[in-house]
Formats: structure tokens, sequence, C-alpha cells
């Protein structure tokens, strides 16, 4: 773990606020807790161990001398296996209240900030030697996800669906970009690697680079950040199993509910024992046959395509020396191919089922003095932060990478279901819900109802319209330039040699037209001005048509 790892999150937060204003953060986290596998397993395998940690954010403000009211919650789930770290974002939602922020200057939404700095502090210290570790969500458009009825008072922002596609894409970005890009040459000597995936079912590849940041252009073609594509088969031990084993099963995804209805083909056909081997499914699905169909299988399910968008966004991080498998299937899977496994090869040839039946039948009777086992003792459900271990074979969870409260699975869940339950309809009565939240979860960890961290921001002449200046691999460096319009007296131009710089001409660098005197000054005085470009004739400069004679206009 480098020196980086080790920073608090209320120190990263600091540097990445707008100076001036002050906020709140509340953090709760539970330790890592066994949990279904994400993938399904292989025919005749058992589930992979798999541990899930919860994170969730809420940030309040405190405008004036009011009461100090929630603003942005997000929520983050750790899933962790032997081989891959996945960091899945559950949910986020605003309540809209964020525009009490603007005190006479206008001043960018620290939401977004506030998310790319989150993600990017949970995943740091979470990468392992020869594991991947993969960022994934999905973005669809809603008016309200964790705060009931904040949509009803009219200062919510909520964007569409391409809107929200666009913002998870620019929010994931800085945090893509903190890595090196996924080169050959860059995997040894740079270390872990970056890239990002985007698919929106039923959208092309043309359609899809609309969603892109714009920090793209300045990417080379052989450093790409962003790809219309899916990481599913390089995130798997088993890159060429049938799709059923590469698709992960994320709570409250569109996905997987498709996958639910799909594993319902596999139930209902592996039920009929009488059938041979050649006519079972053995773990395939009927209709979905490669990860490609079952994308546009997508574009077709109501989440889809009732009008709205939905976007599956991952940003994949890879050790150096890790080898990548083929994104698209070489070959279609076959319900009659078999994997070519040590599991099939051992256990499912004939020949090793007669050895373990003749073995099950010499089992030799027990003998000799009986010795008791030591009672196995229950973990422990205290919130100390000594209860379990830092380091495992199947996750790593650094002390300093927890929330400032840590609850056991059932309270987390208990103060998750608490603020479901709460109104946000208007400023006062969410006031009084933010309270009552604070309140109650700081008495479900034993800690009283005062707890949180304020950070007061320190960036300084971040305006809305601004983005941080960052160094774009492949490319130049992109200053910041003050607001949507052109400042008077202000010129911007572009480098000649195509770098990508962007400079900023003080006043008294402004190249002014020279000022026309004399007869010029007294005939360009009668031309109107026109910002068209066009140039209207005076009366005394306009060419009339010559008349012609009487008896040439009779004949």
């Amino acid at each position: 773990m480098s020196n980086s790892d080790n920073i608090l999150l209320q120190d990263l937060l600091s540097t990445n606020l707008p100076a001036g204003f002050a906020f709140k953060f509340y953090h709760i986290s539970t330790p890592p807790t066994k949990c279904a596998a994400l993938f399904s397993p292989l025919p005749g395998r058992k589930p992979e161990k798999t541990y899930c940690e919860s994170h969730f954010l809420q940030v309040t403000i405190q405008p004036g001398h009011a009461h100090q009211v929630a603003i942005f919650a997000i929520e983050v789930l750790i899933y962790t296996t032997a081989h891959l770290t996945t960091l899945f974002v559950s949910k986020a939602d605003s309540t809209g209240f964020g525009i009490l922020l603007d005190s006479g200057q206008t001043t960018a939404s620290p939401l977004r900030a506030i998310s790319s700095t989150f993600i990017s502090w949970l995943a740091r210290p979470r990468h392992r030697p020869d594991r991947r570790l993969v960022i994934s969500l999905f973005a669809r458009a809603q008016g309200q996800y964790l705060f009931p009825g904040s949509v009803e008072h009219g200062k919510k922002h909520v964007l569409d669906d391409r809107g929200l596609v666009k913002w998870w894409c620019r929010t994931l970005d800085p945090v893509l970009r903190e890595y090196a890009s996924k080169t050959a040459e860059k995997r040894e000597s740079e270390g872990i690697s970056s890239e990002g995936f985007l698919i929106v079912p039923g959208q092309d590849k043309h359609e899809t680079n609309a969603f892109f940041p714009v920090t793209l252009k300045h990417d080379s073609a052989e450093q790409r950040r962003w790809i219309n594509d899916h990481p599913l088969r390089q995130l798997s031990e088993e890159p060429y199993a049938h799709p059923r084993c590469l698709i992960p099963h994320f709570p409250d995804d569109p996905k997987a509910r498709y996958l639910l209805e799909l594993d319902d083909e596999v139930s209902e056909a592996s039920m009929n024992i009488h059938d041979s081997p050649s006519k079972k499914s053995r773990g395939a699905w009927r209709n979905v046959k490669t990860l490609e169909q079952f994308w546009e299988m997508m574009a077709f399910r109501q989440e889809c395509s009732s009008g709205r968008l939905v976007g599956f966004i991952w940003i994949v991080f890879t050790p150096p020396g890790m080898l990548d498998v083929a994104q698209h299937d070489t070959s279609p899977f076959s319900p009659t191919t078999t994997i070519a496994t040590p599991f099939t090869a051992s256990r499912s040839s004939p020949h090793c089922i007669s050895q373990r039946r003749r073995k099950q039948k010499q089992a030799r009777p027990l003998r000799g003095p009986i010795l008791p086992r030591a009672p196995k003792i229950k973990p422990s459900t205290s919130t100390s932060t000594t209860s379990y271990p830092h380091t495992t074979r199947h996750y790593h969870s650094p002390p300093l990478n927890r929330g400032a409260l840590l609850l056991p699975l059932k309270s987390y869940t208990r103060a998750i279901e608490a603020l479901l339950r709460l109104d946000y309809s208007d400023l006062a009565i969410a006031s009084a819900s933010t309270a009552k939240w604070i309140r109650e979860v700081g008495v479900l960890a034993g800690r009283g109802v005062e707890w949180g961290v304020v950070v007061k921001g320190k960036l300084e002449g971040l305006k809305d319209g601004e983005r941080t200046g960052s160094s774009v691999a492949g490319g130049g460096v992109v200053n910041i330039l003050s607001g949507k319009r052109k400042a008077c007296g202000g010129e911007v131009r572009e480098d000649g040699q195509g770098n990508g710089e962007v400079h900023r001409l003080e006043g008294t660098q402004v190249r002014k037209k020279p000022k026309v005197e004399g007869a010029a000054a007294e005939s360009d005085a009668g031309k109107p001005m026109n910002p068209g470009g066009i140039t209207t004739l005076g009366s005394l400069l306009v060419r009339k048509k010559a008349k012609k004679p009487e008896n040439e206009a009779v004949a």
C-alpha cells in the first residue's frame, strides 16, 4: 500500500470541493460479510465464495443559521472473491437543496466531485497483485432513489436518460485517468492500467460515442480510454464458459431480472432426471447462446425499450503482467458442448464415478478412542474494527478505508430502510428528516446523536462550466476556462503545433482592429453593421437597371 492510500476521506474531499463552503459527511459501512455469489457457477461446481462490504455516504449543508439538510447520498457495494474485486455503485441521489449553496456567486455543483472522490478513495487501496478490480454501475433515469418526496418541491434537477449516462461517464473519467492507459508497452513499466467500457442497449457504436466524455478527443487511437464494449470475459476465470456464468447478478439491476427468467429455463430442463445427457441443458440457456446475443435481447426488455435508455458502465483496472482474452466469442456455445475443465476431466468420467462408488462400499468402520472437537465460536457482531481480519484470501479491507461508523449488516440495513421512510418534499420537512436519520443511525451504532465529519472546501476559482485541468495521456494540458461566455477583453487561441494546449491571453495581449481615419472612415460610416458577415450596400451604391426605350418596349 502506498502513502497515497493512507489519506483520509475528509482530506481528499477538502481539496476537491469549492472554497468558501462547508459540508458535513456521514459515512457508514459494514465489515466484509459472506453473501451470495455474483456469478453462476459452472455445471457441477459450487458457487464461488464471495464477500460484500457496504458503504453509504450522506452529505449535508447548513445554509445560513437554519438546520442542516441533506443534499446528496451515494451507496457503493464492494464484492470480493479470490480472483476479482468489484465496486458496484448501487444508488446515488440528490435532494435538490444543493441550490442553497449559491450565495451570490455561480459555483459548480459539488455532487460530481464528491462522487468521483468517494469512488476513487474506495478503489485505490483495494488493488491486489494479479487480481483485477472493476467499477460497475448502470445508469437509469428516475425521479428519486434514496430521498422520498424530493421531486415534489420543484428545485431538484432530474436528468433524463441521456444526460444521466453522460453525467456518470464524466464522473468516472477522473477515476479512470488516475492510471495509465492499457497499452502493451506500459503494462510492465507503469503498473496498473485502466480502461472504460460502455454499452447502451439499442444504440450502435456511432450513437454510443455521443455519451463519452469530451476528454476522449485528446486520446490517441492507440491509447483510447473509452470503448463501446463489455469486459465480462476478461473478468472471469473461465472466459470461454457459457454467458450464464459470465454475467454478474447485482441487486436491483435491469439485467439481473432478465437473468432470473433465463435461469428458469435451466432449472426446468434439469428437473427431468430421466433425460439423456445429450438432451439436458448442462447449465446453458436455450435461446441465448452468446454474450452479444444477450445484449441484443436486452434492447427489447422493458427497462431498455420503454422510451428510456439504460447505460451499463465498467472501469477495469488491470495489474501488470495479466493477459487479456478475446471479448467476443470465437464459436457459439452449444448446449451439448462440455467445458474442458479439471473438474469435468477428473469427476465426470465413468471410470472416476465407478471408483468413487467402490471406495464408498469398502469404507472401513471407525475404531479407537473418540476425541471430541472444540466448539466453534461464532464471530461477534460488535462494531469494533478488530473483530475481523483485515486481509484474507478473499478480501482486503484496510482499517483507514472504513466508515466513521462500522455497523453490522442488520443495523446497516435498518439505517437504509429508515432513510427510505422519511420525507424530503419541503425544506423544513427535509431538515427534520435529516436530523432524525442522523439521530437514529447514531443510536444504532452507540455513538449518540452527534457524529459526522465537517469538511471545508479548499479549491479556489471553481465556477459553473469549469473543469479541473488534468494531464491527458498522449495530449497536452487543458487549462481552466472561466464560464461558458467569452470574457470581455480576452481571447482564446489554440497552439499552432496542435498539442491541444489552451492559452488565455491577458488584456494587454489582445490584438485590436486598427482604427480607420479619414475618407475610409466616412465611406464605412454608411455601411450598416451586420454580424452575419453580409455586406449591405447603401442607397448611393446600388446599381439600377437601365430603362429601355418605349419603342423597344412596344415591340
